[in-house]
C-alpha cells in the first residue's frame, strides 16, 4: 500500500493505492477519503491511471448523478474530474444510498469510479453497515470475461479547461477573407486543426 496524498493545508484529501494482479493483469486500486466541505485537487489521482484502474471513495460530494437532490462545490469538482478523464461512475446494483445516519437519514457520499475499459465488467453491491448505521461497505467484483456490452460514452469536452485566449488568437488568424472565400473542405480542415490545438 502506498500513500498517494495525505492531509495537507488547505487540501485535506487522503488517498492510498494498492497494486493488485489478477489473471496476469495489473490493477491500480485507489481508496480516497475527502472530509466534508474540503475542495480537493483530484489531479493527483490521474498519475498511473490506466485501463485497469478503480477508485473507491468517500467523496462527501453532492450531485444529482449519484442520488442527491442538489449539487455542491465538491460535487462540481468531482463531476468535472469524471468528465475530464477516462473515468466512469459505477452505480451500485440497487441504486441504494451508501450511508445511513443514526437518525435515519440517507445519503450517497461513497462512490466507485473506474476506467471505461473495466467499467462494464464490475458488479457493484453494498453490504449493510456494521451496527446498522454509518457507511455501507462497497463491494466491487471484477469479472475477467468480456462483460456485458456497454454503449461507449459520448466524448466530453471540458470547456472549463480550454485555452480560450489561444483559441481566439488562432481563429482570428485563420478566419480571414481568404479562409471564408476559399475551398470549403480546406476551411473545415483548418478549423478542425485549430480546435485540436487548443484542447
Amino acid at each position: 500500500m502506498t500513500v498517494v496524498h495525505s492531509m495537507t493545508d488547505p487540501d485535506k484529501l487522503e488517498v492510498v493505492e494498492i497494486n493488485a494482479w489478477r489473471a496476469g493483469l495489473h490493477y491500480h486500486v485507489l481508496f480516497l477519503y475527502n472530509p466534508p466541505n474540503n475542495r480537493p485537487n483530484l489531479d493527483c489521482l490521474l498519475d498511473g491511471w490506466s485501463r485497469h484502474s478503480l477508485l473507491f471513495g468517500d467523496f462527501n460530494a453532492h450531485s444529482r448523478r449519484w442520488g442527491y437532490d442538489n449539487i455542491d462545490a465538491v460535487g462540481c469538482i468531482v463531476e468535472n474530474f469524471i468528465d475530464s478523464a477516462p473515468i466512469e461512475f459505477i452505480e451500485n446494483r440497487d441504486g441504494s444510498p451508501t450511508f445511513l445516519s443514526y437518525k435515519g437519514a440517507t445519503s450517497h457520499p461513497d462512490l466507485l469510479l473506474a476506467h471505461p475499459f473495466v467499467s462494464n465488467r464490475i458488479e457493484h453491491t453494498l453490504l449493510p453497515a456494521p451496527g446498522g448505521a454509518g457507511h455501507k461497505l462497497l463491494v466491487a467484483e471484477l469479472n475477467t470475461g468480456p462483460g456485458e456490452y456497454k454503449e461507449p460514452r459520448f466524448p466530453r469536452w471540458n470547456l472549463k479547461k480550454a485555452n480560450w485566449t489561444r483559441y481566439r488568437e488562432l481563429t482570428d488568424y485563420l478566419m480571414n477573407d481568404s479562409f471564408v472565400s476559399g475551398n470549403v473542405d480546406r476551411a473545415i480542415g483548418i478549423l478542425l486543426i485549430s480546435l485540436w490545438l487548443v484542447r
